[in-house]
């Protein structure tokens, strides 16, 4: 397939083709590449996107994007008033267990969460999830 433009579809369907073969590449060297942010476009013709890397040493690839999942939400949940290693933490959210998984690709105020017992993604607004986790934090009230 060759563009003729480029449009958000089109940069959708390079990053999900690019973007493995580049990191299947950049393995040999312990390193891992990611494309977040915002993208932006010159009409038709280009984009510009924030493409990034990061040292892993011999982990596997899935290791890997673990590892740049767990170090975006790192630098960025303080922002939000999230506990930055609150990562991979479960939280209850309406009664059911999530597993924090990130943020959500190009919503930088919603968190995707991992439902434990079906392991569906889900999305909510950060501040939801701040919540959720304080009072998770509180002692349970003791009956007398």
């Amino acid at each position: 397939m060759k563009f003729t433009t480029i449009d958000r579809q089109a940069a959708a369907q390079l990053r999900a083709t690019v973007l493995p073969a580049l990191n299947a590449a950049l393995e040999s060297f312990g390193l891992v590449a990611s494309i977040d942010g915002n993208v932006v476009y010159d009409p038709g013709k280009s984009m510009t996107a924030k493409l990034e890397f990061l040292a892993v040493g011999g982990a596997s690839q899935e290791d890997a994007v673990l590892a740049v999942r767990r170090a975006q939400y790192e630098k960025d949940a303080k922002m939000l008033g999230l506990p930055a290693d609150s990562f991979g933490t479960t939280v209850t959210i309406a009664g059911e267990e999530y597993r924090i998984d990130g943020f959500a690709s190009r919503r930088s105020t919603k968190v995707s969460l991992v439902q434990m017992r079906t392991g569906s993604r889900k999305q909510c607004q950060a501040e939801m999830l701040r919540i959720a986790l304080e009072r998770q934090k509180r002692p349970a009230a003791v009956k007398g």
